[in-house]
């Protein structure tokens, strides 16, 4: 899936808020402070008496901690879950198959209860749980999708920490880099200037929101067009804002390191094809995988190596799985690699998807989704060129306003 599903997995590792601070490694006693008080405050914006739920790894305990006294601090009420890749994994392997399909009751009960949840991921392995069946898993993820959807409603304020970044072992394999490379990347996508971070998701958000069509171009092959009139547009900067609090729904949501600005295009519209060099499913790369669209759906699909898993995934899902999910345009500058980081962030970065998008404020519930990002890309409104080859390309005085 593109985005959690249910108010538990979120990527750790929390420089969320920090802007005008190097780190070249983990952060220091002092700085978590600092961290945790941005998160609750500034990130989460917790008000006195408020339920707040702070859910991670046992790895991040101490921090989750750090996190529940800045969240008292201010006169509400925190409460810890610690998850983890263990956890998980026992929850299906131990766990009777006969209990996927449950109505999800506490999820739901959390969803009607707190006011706000930070979650920091506690994947440390992509691929926990390749055993685990298809099925099993898209029928836990329709619950999960229905404690969104009531979370989405309520308008409870949601940070996740971690946005597929944390510098695991597994992780930066999985993406190709060195750990160490990741681990600098990680915390210097973090530390940006967030009020200009906000600038910029503004300016695009102005740019889309004048046009009628987005078309997306790439020297792989991909020739992509969309209709994006009169659609709500969303900006995660870091920062759930109160004009985004009262608006609820997916406005009240941001996922951190920060930098996204993204949209359900129209019904029915997503023409043309999309090639993605490189796919991240589970604990391994899906190698050229191409897919064509015709009236916003997914007529065709193929790949040249390891869609295995993500192919059984797909067939096993329901109806509506192959619609045209979401386009989302990364704004971070300072998350780059010379190899091409494969994350929503970096600035110039065009993903899109399909399937489930009630994390992006659609209506499609179905309880599978990926993401497809494709770098390098060039993407147009109206004929006018906003990213080009990889690079955002907004007017100066638009960028600052």
């Amino acid at each position: 899936m593109k985005r959690a599903l249910l108010p538990a997995a979120f990527a750790a590792g929390l420089l969320a808020l920090v802007s005008g601070i190097t780190f070249a490694a983990a952060p220091s006693r002092s700085d978590l402070d600092r961290i945790a008080k941005k998160l609750a405050t500034q990130a989460a914006g917790v008000k006195e008496a408020e339920l707040v739920l702070i859910e991670g790894a046992p790895r991040d305990l101490e921090l989750l901690q750090d996190i529940a006294v800045q969240v008292r601090k201010v006169g509400a009420f925190p409460l810890l879950h610690v998850g983890g890749d263990r956890l998980t994994r026992r929850l299906y392997d131990d766990v009777p198959e006969k209990f996927d399909a449950q109505e999800p009751k506490l999820g739901l009960r959390i969803a009607e209860s707190f006011d706000a949840i930070i979650g920091l991921d506690d994947v440390d392995d992509p691929g926990n749980l390749k055993h685990v069946a298809p099925a099993r898993q898209l029928a836990r993820g329709a619950g999960g999708m229905a404690v969104a959807e009531a979370m989405n409603k309520r308008g409870v304020r949601r940070v996740y920490v971690g946005n597929g970044l944390y510098p695991t072992v597994a992780n930066a394999q999985l993406l190709g880099v060195p750990r160490a490379q990741l681990e600098k990347l990680f915390w210097e996508s973090l530390d940006v200037d967030y009020g200009k971070l906000a600038a910029t998701g503004e300016a695009l958000k102005a740019v889309l929101a004048a046009g009628r069509e987005v078309r997306v171009t790439n020297p792989n092959g991909t020739d992509l067009a969309i209709r994006v009139e009169a659609r709500p547009i969303y900006v995660s900067d870091g920062v759930i804002s109160e004009d985004e609090a009262r608006q609820g729904g997916a406005a009240t949501q941001v996922w951190l390191p920060a930098g996204e600005v993204y949209l359900v295009p129209v019904a029915g519209t997503a023409e043309g094809t999309v090639v993605a060099d490189r796919m991240l499913y589970e604990n391994k790369v899906v190698e050229s995988l191409t897919m064509t669209f015709k009236g916003g759906k997914m007529t065709s699909m193929k790949a040249r190596r390891n869609a295995e898993r993500f192919r059984a995934t797909y067939e096993a899902a329901d109806a509506r799985k192959d619609e045209f999910a979401f386009i989302d345009f990364g704004i971070n500058s300072k998350a780059k690699s010379p190899k091409g980081l494969l994350s929503y962030i970096p600035a110039g970065m065009v993903t899109v998807g399909i399937g489930g998008n009630v994390w992006a404020g659609g209506d499609n519930r179905v309880p599978f989704g990926t993401a497809l990002y494709l770098p390098g890309s060039t993407a147009t409104i109206d004929g006018v060129t906003f990213i080009e080859k990889g690079d955002l390309k907004l007017p100066e005085a638009a960028a600052a306003r």
